[in-house]
């Protein structure tokens, strides 16, 4: 199992039923997400700011994320140095840029030469890099020194749980992530699914715990041996990773664990139920890469490699449509190889993008990366390193052996 593995027919689907959709609900912004850049500052220096964040917390509607740059960039005109305007302005065109395909590269070079200001006036800023960076990965190659200095980044902030445990509940917390961290144990990962409801019980209003057991149930479903009841446990999480969103809709890690449930949910019940939930899985997988597009070590190219892996051209053509084309699937897949290389789901997804490109050395000396690799380099994640070395010995011995 890997952590998106069974979501590749259902992104397909969901692409091309409204992937590019931008008439969603209103968000407010993102509470407990443990990376900085998701938690923006908010000046309340001027009363513009206020106005601005009203559109800014409902940029679920395109025009809305529009009217919060035209009130910031009016702002950014009549105080040239102000630093929170021009990182404001960073971030924001790098949402238009994943919104409106037609003008991506002009709302990239919006988003760069404001990340430009603002680390004139503030060097080596973290927030203003990350987005500048992340504006430049859509647009173009990073130069070396580029990438080196997005990489000690994300290095540096990256968090290696989906959440920060709260601080309340500390001995349950502990006693729960003891059971998860041991979950290549099917009795130890359920285990730790029953203290994480437990969580969830004592304090309702908790993100955490719902992501937890949301993300637990996709995992505990590939312990089963039939599809039925693969299905039958993976859609216990999906009500799980729902509430988290209604909690907290614009939390990257909640909406992954609604594509991944639904996904693979849908994956094992069959095409009628992929089509079913397939806008949702969609809105969901857009507001993780608009939040956060590093999350979960790497980002949003292994969803892209996955779904080449399963259909080919087919995938090529959908990606194309929502903007990404083939050299540039080509360069984020490998990118995210580059980025958190001991994340081996990042290496799998390269092999398997390699093979339907009919690209098989490449293929094979990647898939000998993570056969060969150590599954606990990444700490917390040795258990699906280790189903990925599983699947990449089953794909290898397929091909080459």
């Amino acid at each position: 199992m890997t952590t998106i593995r069974s979501l590749a027919p259902s992104i397909i689907l969901a692409a091309i039923m409204g992937m590019a959709s931008t008439s969603w609900a209103a968000y407010p912004q993102t509470l407990t997400s443990p990376y900085p850049w998701v938690n923006m500052p908010r000046p309340t220096d001027d009363p513009r700011w206020s106005k601005a964040f009203e559109h800014w917390d409902q940029r679920g509607e395109t025009e809305q994320a529009r009217a919060a740059i035209a009130i910031i960039e009016e702002i950014a005109r009549d105080k040239p140095g102000d630093y929170v305007a021009q990182l404001w302005l960073c971030r924001m065109n790098f949402l238009m840029a994943m919104r409106d395909l037609n003008n991506r590269a002009n709302y990239c070079k919006k988003s760069i030469a404001a990340g430009d200001q603002a680390l004139k006036i503030k060097p080596r800023d973290m927030l203003a890099s990350y987005w500048r960076f992340n504006s430049i990965q859509l647009l173009r190659d990073m130069a070396e020194q580029e990438y080196q200095q997005f990489h000690e980044i994300f290095l540096k902030y990256r968090h290696l749980r989906p959440l920060p445990v709260p601080e309340s509940d500390p001995e349950l917390w502990a006693e729960a992530l003891k059971k998860w961290d041991a979950r290549t144990d099917p009795e130890q990962a359920r285990a730790a699914i029953e203290d994480f409801k437990k969580l969830a019980a004592k304090r309702p209003g908790q993100i955490e715990p719902k992501i937890y057991i949301a993300t637990a149930f996709y995992y505990v479903s590939d312990f089963e041996t039939t599809e039925e009841a693969t299905a039958e446990v993976v859609f216990n999480g999906v009500d799980y990773a729902r509430q988290a969103v209604q909690i907290e809709p614009r939390n990257p890690a909640a909406n992954l664990a609604v594509a991944l449930t639904l996904g693979h949910y849908g994956d094992n019940k069959g095409m009628v139920t992929i089509v079913r939930h397939s806008i949702e899985i969609a809105k969901s997988l857009q507001v993780v890469i608009e939040e956060d597009p590093t999350h979960m070590y790497g980002g949003f190219s292994r969803y892209i490699a996955e779904a080449l892996a399963k259909v080919g051209e087919v995938a090529l053509y959908v990606c194309s449509i929502l903007g990404f084309p083939k050299d540039q699937v080509n360069r984020v897949t490998i990118y995210s190889t580059k980025l958190e290389p001991a994340c081996l789901d990042n290496h799998l997804e390269l092999a398997k993008m390699y093979i339907s490109f009919g690209k098989m050395d490449e293929a094979k000396k990647t898939l000998e990366k993570v056969i060969n690799a150590d599954p606990a380099v990444l700490k917390y994640y040795e258990p699906e390193n280790i189903m990925d070395q599983k699947e990449a010995q089953e794909i290898y011995d397929k091909h080459f052996k």
